[in-house]
């Protein structure tokens, strides 16, 4: 599983330079280096303190990190209808829903909508890894602080 993990996400990193790389040879316009590597650095600044988090915890699995908006009380016993919307997000987020989504915007020639989604995505990951930090801290769930 950690391997696995590891892998996942040290393709997450290269996909979003190697997007960077060929828009910029693609285009000549070094703006697609610039953007694409540093939404990079920020995706692999949220990726460390996760595994760090873990790694401090002494995780024994990846599935450990519990994400602020994880715990507590069950939004769905409140928002029945937030349990579809959920569901499809839960897959809309991983991995083999966007790399297939993104290689058929590839097909399509559309690799500047490519490059701004990976590097959204990355941000985005970012603010939610930040938001938990000031949340949580980095510590596991019922771990002492």
């Amino acid at each position: 599983a950690w391997f696995d993990t590891v892998v996942d996400d040290l393709i997450g990193i290269l996909w979003i330079v190697a997007v960077g790389i060929g828009m910029y040879r693609m285009t000549g316009q070094w703006i697609w280096l610039v953007i694409c590597l540093g939404s990079t650095a920020l995706y692999t600044v949220a990726l460390s303190l996760v595994y760090f988090t873990l790694i401090r915890g002494k995780a024994q699995s990846h599935s450990d990190f519990v994400w602020f908006f994880d715990e507590g009380r069950d939004p769905h016993s409140d928002y029945p209808d937030l349990r579809k919307l959920s569901t499809w997000a839960t897959y809309v987020v991983r991995r083999d829903f966007y790399v297939l989504f993104f290689f058929l915007l590839a097909a399509a020639n559309l690799m500047v909508a490519v490059a701004v989604l990976s590097s959204i995505a990355a941000t985005a990951w970012f603010v939610v890894a930040m938001i938990h930090v000031s949340k949580r801290g980095l510590r596991l769930p019922g771990a002492q602080a």
